[in-house]
């Protein structure tokens, strides 16, 4: 319950009741002359949220709460929300309350990293904003991705798979993963959760649908806006997250600029400009011409929350809690990085393909058991880069050797003399322990999808992992899967 804290003898209070993504209600009395700031002094007892830093308040709106704006800490409520609604006393239907609702979600999308140090609460409270960006459509998923989300949600929710229960498909009605969830899809889902009875705990699920979250194009990126550029003719989408301004072309990614290379962020009409630091001379500002006024704002605004929240991160590092301080780590290591990503493409380049033999995978094993400092991994998907100039094209089976992998999405590699970046996910690390390499003996398609002759990685298991199971790695994706499905490469 949230507490008055505010004393005085003739101030009013108000009833003020929270409501979080997963529809738990918080509710308490204050005075009508606080600020947001002096309400979240008295939610984080009530909370007991680790990581409400991450989190925002916004009115409860009828309808679209998404494009409600944040109250900011400075903000008086009373003028910020208007006169109270007028509700009736559950405890007493003949009296009434003055009462103002107001909504708990997430404002800053945590990265990987982050995000696995959190709180079960906090992390379950993720999932519920991740659930509701997925059926918006804010987080667009493949088919099969889908249904692997949607089993891990109801596993979460609903624990074991139990017919007698479970076998009406409104069990999940509140698992929609899509906008347009049909009776096909949550088939497909209920079978699958029901697939996962005794092998995966609701602990396990709710991280394995955090990491597949966090593995897709948009997480964290929100609403997109259509867009023109100068620089290119066909239609663009733009969008914002704690790691910059994203610039697609329908669902592929262009470019991101992050906030350590941009030193201004400006709307004006229609307009919205982008202008990029360049030491030592001046840069021409990167220009995007949305469709409305109202559209570039709300772009704006998004822009400016995000970064307002990179740079608190990065300031406050001893001044809050091991999460935040944690946050301020990855972001200013991630600063550092992308200021040097030119220098950084330019050793690339001038250190590759000393030779242009293509490695086999004996060689890549023979090199990692012998303690070489170069990284090699195995292409497990083929990857066409012709629609990138600085691509890597490799085919199914491939050995590269990897010399960046800092980045999450993207890595540098050669493959003899051609050299270029790829998916991460389309390759998996050979690390120096041989004994942890497996080849896939049958095709597979469940929390990891893998053809038969895949090459994957074993990752050191839990102990309490389920008789029948290994932790294997795809790509950057870690899943459960059936001992069955593999045997030792050597």
């Amino acid at each position: 319950m949230l507490s008055s804290f505010l004393g005085g003898k003739s101030k009013e209070t108000v009833s003020v009741k929270l409501t979080a993504r997963n529809g738990v209600t918080f509710s308490g009395q204050i005075t009508k002359d606080s600020t947001v700031a002096e309400l979240c002094q008295a939610l984080d007892p009530a909370l007991r949220l680790p990581e409400r830093q991450f989190f925002g308040l916004k009115p409860m709106a009828a309808t679209n709460a998404e494009h409600v704006p944040w109250l900011e800490d400075d903000t008086v409520l009373r003028k910020a929300l208007g006169a109270p609604a007028t509700v009736m006393d559950s405890k007493d239907g003949s009296q009434s309350l003055k009462e103002w609702h107001l909504l708990l979600a997430l404002k800053f999308y945590p990265t990987k990293a982050i995000a696995k140090h959190w709180s079960p609460q906090g992390a379950r409270l993720l999932m519920f904003e991740l659930l509701n960006d997925l059926k918006l459509g804010c987080l667009e998923v493949a088919h099969d991705t889908a249904v692997a989300l949607g089993a891990f949600a109801a596993q979460v929710i609903h624990g074991d798979y139990q017919h007698a229960q479970h076998q009406d498909l409104m069990y999940l009605r509140n698992v929609k993963v899509t906008p347009y969830q049909d009776a096909s899809l949550s088939e497909r889902i209920r079978d699958r959760h029901s697939q996962m009875h005794g092998m995966v705990t609701s602990a396990d699920a709710l991280a394995s649908f955090l990491q597949l979250c966090q593995e897709q194009e948009l997480y964290g990126v929100g609403q997109l806006i259509k867009a023109k550029s100068d620089a290119l003719p066909q239609t663009l989408h733009i969008g914002a997250s704690a790691r910059g301004i994203h610039v697609y072309d329908h669902d592929r990614r262009i470019i991101i600029h992050p906030w350590p290379a941009l030193k201004r962020i400006f709307h004006r009409g229609k307009h919205f400009e982008l202008t990029l630091k360049s030491p030592g001379r001046a840069s021409d500002p990167v220009n995007f011409v949305m469709s409305t006024a109202a559209e570039c704002k709300r772009c704006w605004l998004k822009a400016v929350q995000c970064h307002s929240f990179y740079r608190y991160r990065t300031a406050n590092a001893n001044s809050t809690g091991p999460t935040m301080l944690e946050a301020a780590r990855t972001a200013r290591q991630a600063s550092q990085e992308l200021l040097s990503v030119e220098t950084e493409r330019l050793r690339r380049r001038s250190t590759f393909g000393s030779s242009g033999s293509k490695p086999t995978l004996q060689e890549a094993l023979a090199s990692a058991d012998a303690g070489s400092p170069a990284s090699y991994a195995a292409a497990v998907a083929q990857y066409d880069a012709k629609s990138d100039a600085e691509g890597l094209t490799f085919a199914h089976g491939d050995i590269i050797r990897v010399t960046d992998h800092s980045d999450f999405d993207y890595w540098w590699g050669a493959i003899g003399t051609r050299v270029g970046r790829f998916p991460s996910r389309c390759v998996t690390l050979l690390g120096p322990d041989l004994s942890k390499v497996v080849k896939a003996t049958r095709d597979y398609d469940g929390a990891l999808t893998f053809a038969k002759g895949a090459i994957l990685t074993l990752e050191d298991a839990p102990s309490d992992l389920p008789p029948g199971l290994v932790l294997a790695k795809s790509g950057s994706r870690v899943a459960l899967i059936p001992d069955t499905c593999v045997q030792p490469f050597a």
